[in-house]
Order: C-alpha cells, then structure tokens, then sequence
C-alpha cells in the first residue's frame, strides 16, 4: 500500500473526528431553539457527511487500489446537501425571492461541473443524479449571497464567477490535450488558480467573522467555501485530492462558528442589514 493510500482515509477519519462535535454543539442549539431553525437542519446534515467520512475510510483502507462505486458514501452526501437547501430555505423565510439569473448561472455552472464528472469517471447516470443536488444548492448560495451582501467591492461577484469559470474551462481543456507535460502545466495553473480563489473565500470570511455580530453573512460565505472546497477535490487525484480534502475540513469549523452567531429571527437580521 502507498503512502497516499494511507493519507485519504486518514483525511476522511479526521474530517468526521472533527464532524462530530460540531454535531453535538449544534444539536444542543437545536434543543435551545435560540438560532432559528437552521441548526436542526445542519446537525443532520453533518451527520451525513460524518457517514460519507466513515464509509470512505473503510473502502479507502480495504480496497485501496479500486474505484468506490455508487454507494451509501454518495447517498450520504446528497442527504447532506438535501437538508443544508432545506435549512437555506427555512432561514430565507419570507424574505424568498425568484432570482432567474442565479438559478440559471447555478444550472449552466454546476451543470459544466456534472459533465465533467461524466468525462472523468464514464457514469453518467450516477453523477447526474448525484449532481442534482448541486445544483439547488448552488442556487439557493448564489441567492443568499446576494441577500446578505456579501460583495464588499464592486466587482467581487463577477470575478468570483469568471475564477469559476476558468477553472472549469482548463479542467475541460485538459481532456483534449495528449502532451502530458502541457497536460499538467494546465492542470497546475487551474489548481493555482483554485486554490487562490480558496485563500480569498478564507479571507471573506474572516472578514465576515470580525466585523460582524451576526451569522446569516459568514454562513452563506463559510456554506460557499465548503462547496468550493468539494468541488476542488473532485477535480483533483493523488496528492492534490488529498490536499483538498484536508482544506475542506477546515471549512467547518467556521461554519460552525457562523451557525452558532446566526440570530433567531432571521428575518429580523435582514431587515437590520438592509437598513445599514
């Protein structure tokens, strides 16, 4: 057995080691009822994500040199982004408006991401139905995005969306490119370039962290960075994958952070904000 083979399952049980008391925190939340009802949701959500974590650690220790197939890992993870759009729903509340623009860019992107998938791995059928999810939760990030304000400067969302898109624009490149040294050049510049886009989403939201009372801004910015983080991963193997992995697993903490700030009147938090 490698090295690396060693790494991911070691990755994955510290992402549920690390998944765990978050759970119990935010079940406590739960019970208090103090911040709305958006931690029930994510309690559960997370214990999606621990049994995704456990499930691959055991194949990954197991059966280190095969592919996993569709499994329970996945199911878990389509449960856990199910209940995270759920809770985005509830904490939206009555302030939930139709936004065609966010809806189709969270179709067109996540839809690029979901041929890719295909391409990588010849699943079709698999990686679209676990990709629907993606979707909705994309869009209802693009939307809450939109209703805290999380743009500081002018043009910070249109460069968000055109780092998304390069990179994804590299990644396809690279299935029509046979020099396998230009292959990796591209390759590395996209993980570059990712990984760039990762540091300045840590930097939002530590941002959001110091300067903010409330949650509502940083759990959309810290909900963003952890699809990011994912997303990233899928389009890395080896080493790169496992880097992204652990960057994925700081992601939680600060969600948590953010679900522990977010107020109990959600509602109430936005119209406080909209009249800063």
């Amino acid at each position: 057995m490698e090295f690396l083979n060693y790494v991911e399952p070691a990755l994955l049980g510290l992402q549920a080691a690390v998944a765990i008391p978050i759970i119990i925190s935010t079940a406590s939340l739960m019970r208090k009822g103090k911040n709305g009802i958006f931690p029930a949701f994510f309690t559960f959500a997370m214990m999606g994500l621990t049994m995704s974590d456990l499930y691959g650690m055991i194949f990954a220790i197991l059966r280190p040199d095969e592919r996993m197939p569709f499994a329970a890992d996945e199911i878990a993870e389509c449960a856990m982004f199910l209940l995270l759009s759920a809770g985005l729903e509830a904490l939206a509340g009555k302030r939930k408006k139709w936004m065609p623009g966010a809806f189709l860019f969270a179709i067109l992107y996540m839809s690029a991401n979901i041929a890719l998938w295909i391409a990588w791995s010849g699943e079709w059928i698999q990686d679209t139905l676990f990709g629907l999810p993606y979707v909705y939760f994309a869009y209802l990030l693009f939307r809450g995005l939109e209703y805290v304000r999380a743009w500081d400067v002018s043009g910070e969302r249109t460069l968000a969306m055109v780092t998304g898109i390069v990179v994804l624009l590299m990644q396809a490149l690279m299935l029509f490119i046979t020099q396998e040294t230009t292959k990796e050049t591209v390759n590395l510049g996209s993980l570059a370039i990712g990984y760039g886009f990762t540091a300045w989403l840590f930097w939002k939201n530590y941002r959001s962290l110091r300067d903010q009372s409330y949650g509502e801004k940083t759990l959309y910015l810290s909900l963003t960075l952890f699809l990011w983080t994912i997303l990233t991963s899928y389009m890395s193997d080896g080493l790169y994958y496992d880097i992204s992995l652990g960057i994925n697993t700081l992601s939680l903490p600060i969600v948590w952070i953010a679900v522990k700030r977010l107020p109990g009147d959600a509602d109430g938090a936005a119209e406080g904000m909209d009249d800063q």
